[in-house]
């Protein structure tokens, strides 16, 4: 057994989320989800919306659920097969559209995902479509998407985004409380980088030049521009890594990379050219992402990427071995442990310093224009007084959070160091 998760000694997590976390895991028992009332179930269900983990408890068959809550993802599943309709036909417009511009993209991340991550692409919750393209033709990109009604977001802050803001042409649709709603638009976001140098203070050329190796493949009928089999794991590995290391929520990456390296554990073809193709300090890091969905649910790993793992430094390896199912707790608390990974990632001192600075002691005021998504609630949040003075005490009701959160990170960061002395290399278990 593999430690029962470890999450149910996890006062952060509420019990119908460790339910769900059970449920998904390949070796621990479910006996949580039997447990449930019907309030409990209405607010996993709820979580597993915004964490985009219904449609693959839905695809469970084999748990025991009441039966209005497997009628319920019935009809997701349904809705979302439906859905798919709308997403390629989104898709196909915005192709055509660039394709009149000669810029060069490819799609990343969503339906691209399938078949290795996700059985089908219907079976993956899509908000958007993300379009990589190179730099310099972003401005173009935009404005031909523009020129159709695509509008950019100018209520949402996008400084520290790996994209352009997000454009959108809603129409007259509105929320109706239906995550898998067939009838919702898809957003546009064109990615100008496929790491961010800037965010991260990691720089990794290896990774931009991922595009330079794009192939066309045919899916669901339609032929996509995407990166390689290979490149497209080092990407999300690496987006799990990038969002890790800025405290965002990646529970559902998470969950479909131990799809991935479930299915393509014995595959002795693709590993071989993931050692070839990239490098030794990419493989690294991505190897960091392939533990975390380790550790969470319970998927195996090939033996070229155990030794990878094997031979990472030693503050790497303890805190893996402190932190490594913090993804689980990240929806439900603030954290910050990942700043200890992120120090040990850096070499330069100069981006050592800027890290804890920007850590520790946040030097920007939020601006009164900018609104910020509360995930747990599905809602936009502005500062509800536009005045200075409402400034000051939202600051100062911040200031409280940050200083309890920073002495649990520094705490945090204690047992870190101290168990890195005795952590020995070895894969951890």
């Amino acid at each position: 057994m593999h430690n029962k998760v470890d999450i149910l000694s996890r006062s952060a997590i509420p019990p119908e989320a460790v339910a769900l976390y059970a449920a998904l895991h390949r070796e621990h028992p479910v006996e949580d989800m039997l447990t449930l009332n019907q309030e409990q179930w209405e607010c996993l269900l709820s979580f597993s919306d915004l964490a985009h983990l219904t449609l693959p408890l839905a695809r469970k068959r084999s748990l025991r659920l009441p039966g209005w809550v497997r009628e319920r993802l019935d009809v997701n599943l349904k809705d979302n097969r439906e859905r798919f309709r709308r997403v390629k036909n989104t898709y196909l417009e915005a192709e055509e559209c660039l394709r009149k511009t000669n810029v060069e993209y490819v799609v990343i991340k969503g339906f691209t995902l399938s078949p290795d991550f996700v059985e089908s692409p219907w079976l993956r919750q899509q908000s958007d479509i993300d379009l990589y393209c190179e730099p310099e033709s972003i401005e173009v990109a935009q404005a031909a998407l523009e020129s159709i009604g695509y509008q950019p977001s100018t209520t949402l802050d996008f400084r520290r985004a790996d994209h352009s803001p997000t454009l959108y042409r809603l129409g007259e649709w509105t929320w109706r409380g239906n995550a898998f709603d067939p009838d919702m638009p898809l957003s546009l976001e064109l990615h100008h980088s496929l790491w961010n140098e800037r965010v991260t203070l990691l720089q990794d050329k290896e990774i931009q030049r991922f595009f330079k190796r794009r192939v066309m493949r045919q899916i669901e009928g339609m032929e996509v521009p995407t990166l390689q089999d290979v490149d497209i794991l080092g990407h999300q590995s690496m987006h799990i890594l990038r969002n890790l290391l800025v405290h965002d929520t990646v529970i559902h990456h998470v969950y479909e990379m131990a799809e991935f390296l479930d299915r393509k554990m014995h595959d002795e073809g693709f590993w071989h050219r993931w050692q070839t193709q990239h490098s030794e300090d990419l493989r690294a890091k991505e190897v960091i992402a392939f533990e975390l969905a380790r550790q969470c649910f319970g998927c195996h790993m090939p033996e070229v990427a155990h030794e990878v793992l094997d031979s990472l430094p030693r503050e790497q390896m303890s805190w893996l071995k402190c932190f490594g199912r913090m993804p689980m707790a990240l929806p439900f608390q603030e954290n910050k442990d990942a700043v200890w990974l992120h120090l040990s990632l850096l070499r330069e001192s100069r981006h050592k310093r800027t890290l804890l600075r920007n850590t520790f002691f946040p030097n920007r005021l939020p601006d009164r224009r900018i609104e910020t998504v509360v995930l747990s609630k599905r809602t936009i949040r502005s500062l509800t007084r536009k005045s200075m003075l409402g400034i000051i005490v939202y600051c100062c009701k911040r200031l409280v959070t940050y200083s309890q959160l920073h002495c649990r990170t520094i705490y945090h960061g204690v047992i870190w160091r101290l168990r890195r002395s005795v952590i020995p290399n070895a894969v951890i278990k």
